[in-house]
C-alpha cells in the first residue's frame, strides 16, 4: 500500500513553518541555540533549542505544548479539512507523540501548591499525556481512532508507524500524525544528573563531545493512503526494534539499531544504496553516537549522513517527527543536506567510519532519505522516505 506524506506544520529553533525552515537553509542561516538561566541550580546557564511562542499559563488551563499543537493544526488544517471531506471525519484519526507533556505546568503547579519540600502537593490532572488526544480531537474533528503515543525519544516516529498500521488495517483512510514537547526544568536536570547535558553547544560525533543540549518542537502532517495537498512526499517503509538493553543507556553494539534499518529497507524494497540521505539521531553523548555509528557503518556505510541536534536541541518526543520532516524536505528537493560545522578530522576517531556530513551536499541523484530514533529502554524506530510516485 501506498502512504502519502502531506507537507508538514512545524515548530523548532530552525524556524516557525515549512518555509522558515527552508530559508534558513537556503541561507545557511541557522538561529543558535539559546544559552538560558532558571534550569539548572545556581545561576547555570545552558544551551537550550528554545521555540518562540509566548504563553502565560493560567495553571489549571491549557498547557503550553496544547498551545504549540494548535498552532500547528492552523499551519495544516486545510489538510486537515481535505482528508476528512475525502474520507469522512470518522474515517480520519490521529496518533501523537510526546514524553514531556505539561511537565513545566507541574513544576509551577508545585510550587504553588506546596507547604514545604518535604509536603509537595499538585494538581494531578496537570500530569496527562493521554489527555492530549481528546485536546486533539478537539482541536482538528477527526472522528477516527485518536491516541497518544510516549516512547520516550522515539515517540513521534513510533506515531508514524502506529498511523501506517491504522490505515494497512483498513480502519481509518488518513490519520494527522504530530509530535510535541516543551522545555522544562525536570528534563534539563534530568538529563544533568545523568552526566549527558553539555552545558556548550553540542557537537555530535565530535572528538571532544560532551553531552546534548536539550531544545522543543512540535511538527504534525497527514499520512494517507492518497495524496493531499501539495508538497507530499511518501513514506516508504519502516522498522523497529526494542533491545531492552538498559533503561537509560544504548546497547552498546548498534544491533537492534541495525536490525531496524534492515527491516525498514526490506520495507521500502529498497537497498542501502538507494538511499542518498540518514538523518542521524546524534544525540551528542558518548554512547548514543558510538552505537549509532556502530550500526550506521554496518548498514548504511557510504550514505551521507547528519544530525540535526546542533541545529535544534534534543526534542526528546518531537525529534523522531523532526528528522522525518527533514528527511522529507531533502527528498523532495527544498533544502541542501544538514552539515555538522566542524572539519571531517575532528570526527571522533573511535567510533567506525562512515559518511558523516561536514559541509553543504545534496543527495546526488539517490532522493530517498532514512531517519533514525532511538530511545530509552532501547525502543528504536526508523523511518525510509521518498518523492511521490503514483
Amino acid at each position: 500500500m501506498k502512504l502519502f506524506i502531506s507537507r508538514f506544520s512545524v515548530m523548532c529553533r530552525l524556524g516557525m513553518s515549512e518555509e522558515e525552515v527552508i530559508d534558513a537553509f537556503r541561507q545557511e542561516k541557522f538561529p543558535e541555540l539559546e544559552m538560558t538561566e532558571g534550569y539548572l541550580p545556581g545561576g547555570v546557564k545552558v544551551p537550550l533549542g528554545r521555540v518562540n511562542v509566548p504563553f502565560t499559563p493560567s495553571g489549571s488551563g491549557p498547557s503550553r505544548n496544547d498551545e504549540m499543537i494548535s498552532q500547528a493544526v492552523s499551519q495544516i488544517a486545510d489538510v486537515i479539512t481535505e482528508a476528512k471531506k475525502r474520507f469522512t471525519a470518522e474515517r480520519v484519526g490521529a496518533v501523537i507523540g510526546t514524553s514531556n507533556l505539561a511537565v513545566s505546568e507541574v513544576e509551577q503547579n508545585i510550587v504553588a501548591n506546596s507547604a514545604s519540600p518535604r509536603q509537595l502537593c499538585y494538581d494531578a490532572r496537570l500530569s496527562r499525556i493521554g489527555d492530549l488526544s481528546g485536546i486533539f480531537r478537539k482541536m482538528t474533528g477527526c472522528g477516527g481512532p485518536v491516541y497518544t503515543v510516549a516512547t520516550a525519544c522515539s515517540s513521534s516516529a513510533r506515531a508514524f508507524i502506529s498511523a501506517a498500521r491504522l490505515i494497512e488495517a483498513g480502519i481509518c483512510d488518513a490519520v494527522v500524525v504530530a509530535g510535541t514537547d516543551t522545555l522544562s526544568r525536570i528534563a534539563v536536570a534530568g538529563f544533568e544528573s545523568l552526566g549527558v547535558l553539555s552545558l556548550e553547544p553540542c557537537l555530535p560525533f565530535h572528538r571532544s563531545r560532551s553531552g546534548m543540549n536539550i531544545g522543543e518542537g512540535t511538527a504534525m502532517c497527514v499520512l494517507s493512503h492518497e495524496m493531499l495537498g501539495d508538497r507530499s512526499t511518501m513514506l516508504m517503509g519502516y522498522g523497529a526494534s526494542s533491545d531492552g538493553y538498559h533503561i537509560s543507556s544504548p546497547e552498546p553494539t548498534g544491533t537492534y539499531a541495525a536490525i531496524a534499518m534492515k527491516d525498514a529497507l526490506k520495507a521500502a524494497g529498497l537497498k542501502s544504496s538507494d538511499i542518498g540521505y540518514v538523518c542521524l539521531h546524534g544525540t551528542g553523548t558518548k554512547l548514543n553516537d558510538g552505537m549509532e555509528a556502530k550500526a550506521v557503518a554496518e548498514v548504511f556505510p557510504d550514505v551521507p549522513a547528519s544530525s540535526i541536534k546542533h541545529l535544534t536541541g534534543h526534542t526528546l518526543g518531537a525529534s523522531g517527527i523532526l528528522s522525518e520532516f527533514i528527511c522529507s524536505l531533502v527528498a523532495r528537493g527544498e533544502i541542501t543536506l544538514p552539515f555538522h560545522p566542524y572539519d571531517s578530522a575532528d570526527v571522533d576517531p573511535v567510533i567506525p567510519e562512515f559518511c558523516l556530513v561536514t559541509e553543504p551536499d545534496t543527495v546526488a541523484g539517490r532522493p530517498y532519505t532514512v531517519s533514525n530514533a532511538f530511545a530509552f529502554g532501547g525502543n528504536n524506530a526508523v523511518l525510509v522516505t521518498g518523492p511521490c510516485r503514483e
